[in-house]
């Protein structure tokens, strides 16, 4: 054969296998693309239900923390106000109530409630909505402090010192600002980085290449199923965690409210009287029980974790919930009972909270303050103006109606302000009453032993009305402290003017200097120990 024609059966032949080798590597390629396709796919089909799984869960922890943070602003913080009256009685074996007197809480207890309070109010009182969601997750999540702390080291530092955008930005993950708080972080969806398909002819490459990112992308979406599995059992136990403590708070309430008015009646007008168990029947005492075991109850719902410190959910939590929803009819069966005595006395309605992390809804429950503020300062002005032309007491009538009228816990610069200027004027006007009269109040016949009755009696009230340490009273039970504190400094400046001017020989001018400048300090003090 000639060598022309053997060369072109070896060009043809090796086009027919050119052809075959291209048709074969774009099989491969589209393989790859394919492949990769599906790889991507199954990763964001994973990472679409976690995350859905994981809004539903914030929901239910938002949903249950809030909860917790209504009761323990509203029910459970009256409870305790009444606990500190019959924290001594015991009641417990007395009673016949052996089914739920195991949760009866005792001083301890009430304590931590109390510190428990204050890590609610503290860690969500953040201006910012997303931080105060953020911290009522982490809270209904784990039930104070303690598992967020040692689960996320930093982060949970940083929380406890209601630092929550520090907290959130240490902790990070691919959940919401809430969640990123939380053991929660541990179920972020992991990361698969997706590599192009070459085109080029290299389809092996790109075959194993593709490959590998579905063997990834396989291995991310057996991830988010685990999270999403824990995601879901965090939602089912927080919103039973939620359904019990609604129903246990159902009962609390009632008792709680029924347990103040029955304190109130027995611990005297003024409220001081000691209460002591025989002064109290068989019903008030079960009435008591009852209560306290409700509030133990309430406390084991809010204080137990439903996560654990590695982030799963807490063996602890499914003990608690067991034994309070087998608790359940019991408990019912007593308020029942309770239900059915005549305490002879109204029960007193429980405060609900003002409170609230929404910045929108703070910003209505402000309004009407401001309008109430705003009418006290406007009114206190227009008398005064009155009051100055007929009895020069201007000062004083404006301070007095401003502090009756005005909310005493604004939150206001302005309104603050208006306040500790209207409690210096109080105390500077009744120096001045002490000027104008104390000349005619020395003449009396017998001054000297009726002031010092009338001082003793006045101080006897203003111990009685000044408000204990901590404990919110109205505004006219503090307006009445603060003229029964002026009115007994006054007392004992007159006993010291006659003292000085009298007994000493002072001139009269010197004698008030000395008085004045003693006695103005002490009724401001006195004005200031009658606030909260």
């Amino acid at each position: 054969m000639p060598i022309p024609f053997l060369l072109a059966g070896l060009g043809a032949a090796a086009g027919l296998i050119g052809i075959g080798g291209h048709m074969s590597a774009k099989e491969t390629n589209e393989k790859a693309q394919s492949l990769a396709s599906d790889a991507r796919d199954l990763y964001n089909s994973s990472k679409t239900s976690l995350e859905r799984a994981q809004n539903n869960t914030e929901k239910a922890l938002l949903k249950f923390g809030y909860s917790k943070k209504k009761i323990l602003d509203c029910s459970m913080k009256q409870f305790l106000k009444s606990y500190e009256k019959i924290k001594s009685i015991e009641v417990a074996n007395s009673v016949g109530l052996d089914e739920i007197s195991n949760f009866i809480i005792d001083q301890e207890d009430a304590i931590q409630i109390r510190e428990m309070s204050d890590i609610y109010s503290a860690t969500i009182s953040s201006g910012a909505t997303g931080a105060a969601a953020g911290a009522v997750i982490a809270l209904a999540a784990s039930g104070s402090l303690p598992v967020i702390t040692g689960g996320l080291s930093l982060a949970g530092s940083a929380l406890a010192a209601g630092e929550i955008g520090a907290a959130a930005g240490i902790a990070g993950s691919a959940l919401s600002f809430g969640a990123a708080m939380t053991p929660l972080a541990a179920v972020a969806a992991p990361v698969v980085l997706f590599t192009g398909i070459s085109a080029s002819i290299k389809a092996d490459e790109n075959l194993e290449k593709a490959q590998t990112m579905y063997a990834e992308a396989e291995a991310a979406s057996e991830k988010m199923q685990v999270s999403e599995t824990l995601c879901r059992a965090i939602a089912e136990r927080s919103d039973m965690f939620n359904g019990v403590l609604i129903e246990l708070d159902g009962m609390f309430s009632e008792c709680v409210g029924m347990l103040d008015a029955v304190i109130n009646k027995k611990s005297g007008f003024f409220g001081k009287k000691t209460i002591k168990s025989n002064d109290l029947s068989e019903e008030e005492l079960k009435l008591i029980a009852v209560t306290r075991s409700l509030a133990g109850a309430v406390k084991a719902i809010i204080d137990t974790p439903i996560l654990s410190k590695n982030g799963n959910i807490s063996a602890k939590s499914k003990d608690i919930y067991n034994q309070t929803t087998y608790k359940l009819p019991a408990f019912t069966e007593a308020v029942k009972e309770i239900e059915s005595y005549d305490y002879k006395v109204k029960p007193k309605e429980i405060k609900q909270s003002k409170a609230n992390v929404s910045s929108k809804n703070n910003t209505k429950s402000g309004t009407p303050d401001t309008i109430r503020n705003v009418f006290a300062i406007a009114l206190g002005l227009l008398a005064s103006i009155i009051f100055l032309d007929t009895f020069r007491m201007g000062a004083l009538v404006f301070a007095t109606i401003t502090l009756l009228i005005m909310k005493s816990d604004t939150d206001s610069k302005f309104f603050k302000m208006v306040k500790h200027i209207a409690c210096l004027l109080f105390g500077i006007e009744f120096g001045v009453l002490f000027y104008r009269y104390c000349q005619y109040l020395t003449s009396i016949n017998h001054f000297i032993l009726l002031d010092i009755v009338v001082g003793f009696v006045l101080l006897i009230l203003f111990g009685v009305t000044i408000p204990s340490k901590g404990k919110k009273v109205g505004n006219i039970r503090k307006m009445c402290a603060r003229f029964l504190g002026c009115f007994f400094f006054l007392a004992v400046a007159l006993l010291l003017f006659t003292f000085l001017n009298g007994l000493l020989g002072f001139s009269f001018k010197v004698a008030m200097i000395i008085v004045e400048i003693l006695y103005i300090p002490f009724a401001i003090i006195s004005v200031y120990m009658a606030d909260e």
